[in-house]
């Protein structure tokens, strides 16, 4: 399996592999240039922060040694690495730009102050040109998590993303095996995660969708993003005019 297939399949292995080769603290340097662990608006004072854990802030604060298996938990998004989703469109964002990072806000004004995260220009065309493709293939390709709820309403205009699914609770082995996972009351099962942008040729949207214990990203989140960005994309007259 390759990026592409691996983004596009939501395969953890791969990325297990991955972390384990770069490392947590390198992993943590890029997350940063990417908007996470930082807020990003003024209108909301309420944002958190969230957290990209490295090995010396891990054995700083709790005096326990950094281990393989907490690297491939942060290469899946899940351990210590606390995001939310306004970081999660700021990346989103930057990759669909290809490093140019966007300034959230809640309002549209005349006012556009710069992003409090620099561009980023050392990392070469293809890879961003891979990971798109993997984004592209997660909602156009029949193997893509998202590919059941990936196509837009609107002709001609196709939409790239992620799904995620957040683990909230420890599931043993015995109780996957036993099916026991399935069985799970409302309040401990998974969140839904999706990111997307579109169009996929011309970006020019972002849309992040958490639903708190929805069990599933493909099944769950990214019905809703593809809703959201067919009425985003309607409104600006892609496919019907705003007063359909």
């Amino acid at each position: 399996m390759n990026l592409v297939q691996a983004i596009a399949e939501s395969c953890d292995v791969y990325f297990y592999e991955v972390a384990k080769r770069v490392g947590v603290d390198r992993i943590a340097e890029i997350s940063a240039r990417f908007g996470l662990g930082q807020t990003h608006t003024h209108e909301f004072p309420q944002e958190r922060p969230g957290h990209v854990p490295t090995r010396a802030w891990t054995e700083g604060r709790f005096g326990t040694r950094w281990e393989v298996g907490d690297t491939m938990n942060v290469g899946i998004g899940q351990g210590r690495l606390l995001t939310t989703p306004m970081q999660l469109a700021v990346m989103t964002a930057m990759i669909a730009n290809k490093g140019q990072p966007v300034r959230p806000r809640f309002v549209r004004d005349v006012q556009y102050p710069p992003s409090p995260v620099p561009p980023i220009t050392n990392i070469p065309m293809s890879h961003w040109q891979i990971i798109k493709e993997g984004m592209y293939q997660a909602n156009n390709s029949p193997s893509g998590t998202a590919f059941a709820s990936g196509q837009l309403g609107v002709p001609g205009v196709k939409m790239s993303g992620k799904t995620g699914t957040t683990q909230v609770r420890s599931i043993s082995l015995r109780e996957r095996r036993e099916g026991l996972g399935r069985q799970l009351t409302r309040r401990e099962r998974n969140h839904a995660l999706y990111v997307g942008f579109a169009p996929h040729d011309m970006p020019r949207y972002v849309v992040v969708v958490l639903v708190e214990h929805g069990d599933s990203g493909g099944r769950v989140a990214a019905p809703i993003a593809r809703d959201i960005m067919t009425r985003t994309l309607q409104l600006e007259n892609y496919g019907v005019s705003a007063d359909e």
